[in-house]
């Protein structure tokens, strides 16, 4: 908000931008204008992805698959993300979301993707294919179907069995 958002709010002048989430902090809470809009903890999210352009991640720390990318993904909103919040996420700069680190390369991006309608199409659309290609509840039945498979635990038991082994000839020596 105040590195990224004053350079955006110069060039986009009619757009708003919504912070959703529980517990907001009083000094997020505090920014609060017609134009940064504090709308706490919703039940449902679709409403605001229905009338949304694109949505941020400006993480600056976390690990792992970070949900709120993949449920903007999931809706076709198109995200501007830092590195590390697309870390470990297997997702392309350009062809699935936009990825920047500096607040001025965040905010210039963001932008481009504001105003571009092709960039936004192709991001969102690409969006959609990924993430149900990833995280979809058929991708992830056929996920647990191979790691509970005769196939996989087969190989884990070789596996443990091999470790053994080098264990016994490591305490030999």
């Amino acid at each position: 908000m105040q590195k990224i958002y004053p350079l955006v709010s110069e060039h986009l002048r009619d757009a708003k931008f919504y912070i959703i989430g529980d517990k907001a902090p009083p000094e997020i809470v505090a920014l609060a204008t017609d134009r940064i809009v504090v709308a706490g903890l919703q039940k449902d999210v679709r409403p605001f992805f229905d009338s949304v352009k694109l949505s941020v991640a400006p993480l600056r720390f976390g690990a792992g698959v970070k949900g709120k990318i993949n449920q903007s993904m999931a809706f076709g909103v198109p995200v501007v993300a830092t590195s590390l919040a697309v870390e470990g996420m297997d997702l392309t700069d350009h062809e699935d979301v936009l990825v920047a680190d500096e607040p001025e390369d965040f905010a210039r991006s963001l932008i481009e993707l504001y105003e571009s309608e092709e960039l936004w199409k192709t991001l969102s659309q690409n969006s959609i294919k990924e993430t149900r290609a990833s995280y979809s509840t058929d991708t992830a039945s056929k996920t647990l179907e191979f790691l509970f498979s005769e196939d996989h635990l087969g190989s884990l038991e070789q596996s443990v069995a091999v470790k053994q082994q080098e264990i016994a000839m490591a305490a030999r020596s």
